[in-house]
């Protein structure tokens, strides 16, 4: 089960990883509550742990018992929430530079004020923010692959408009400010799952400081350890899919 960070769609794993996992596993990419093609009612699903009980149902839903779950940035966070959540009903984690403690981010800054109800579809409907929103999410996608370049088959493939879209602005808003008091609660609850997890981090990752995130959860949670991937930025799995493919391997091997 693959789950991406902010601001894209299943798109994202979709144009970087999932072919490679494909050749030798079941492979699912999940839209994200209210990103992509998916909808979500307004505040119900903000939360990492509100999103992974939705991957829990999506599973359940598609006969998937035990899945090794991949997760994004935002999406690490929800895989991880999953696995402390559902243990029995997670083989593994692979989390991909990982969201995992609470800590001022721009996106709090940028998109959180879209989050309240009324206030929030108020300021997004205006099309001076649209036009604003614009500007920046160009920044901010290009920012994301740093020090890469954005691949070319991302650049002409990625559907932009879809991960635009009003309801997924105000979705990043929500799960901006809906990730403070989760990762409150995913501190002290880390060290109560079991679950294998592999986090892999890359060493020049402008958007996630992997040294307060990532680097903890070998520290917190007892079957965690990471890997870190030398020269690479937030968007690794674009450019290391082989990796990601061995972490999915090793956690697959494990005795159930």
């Amino acid at each position: 089960m693959l789950i991406h960070g902010a601001l894209v769609a299943l798109d994202d794993m979709v144009l970087s990883i999932m072919p490679l996992l494909s050749r030798q596993f079941r492979t699912i990419a999940f839209d994200r509550p209210g990103h992509g093609f998916s909808r979500r009612a307004r505040l119900t699903e903000a939360s990492s742990w509100a999103q992974a009980r939705a991957v829990r149902a999506a599973c359940e839903e598609l006969g998937i018992l035990r899945p090794i779950i991949v997760g994004h940035s935002f999406g690490g966070a929800v895989a991880l929430a999953h696995a402390i959540l559902y243990p029995a009903h997670t083989t593994g984690v692979v989390a991909l530079a990982p969201i995992v403690s609470t800590e001022p981010r721009l996106e709090q800054l940028l998109f959180g004020p879209l989050a309240p109800p009324l206030w929030g579809d108020f300021i997004q409907s205006l099309s001076v923010t649209r036009a604003l929103q614009d500007r920046l999410l160009r920044i901010l996608w290009r920012s994301m692959f740093l020090p890469q370049q954005v691949p070319p088959g991302f650049a002409a493939l990625f559907p932009f408009e879809l991960a635009a879209q009003d309801g997924a602005m105000i979705a990043t808003g929500e799960d901006a400010v809906g990730a403070i008091p989760a990762q409150m609660f995913n501190d002290l609850a880390y060290m109560t799952s079991s679950v294998p997890v592999r986090v892999l981090a890359g060493t020049h990752d402008l958007v996630v400081n992997n040294h307060l995130h990532g680097a903890k959860l070998p520290h917190l949670m007892p079957a965690a350890s990471i890997e870190w991937l030398d020269g690479l930025g937030h968007m690794l799995h674009h450019f290391a899919p082989e990796a990601v493919a061995c972490a999915v391997e090793e956690l697959a091997r494990l005795p159930s």
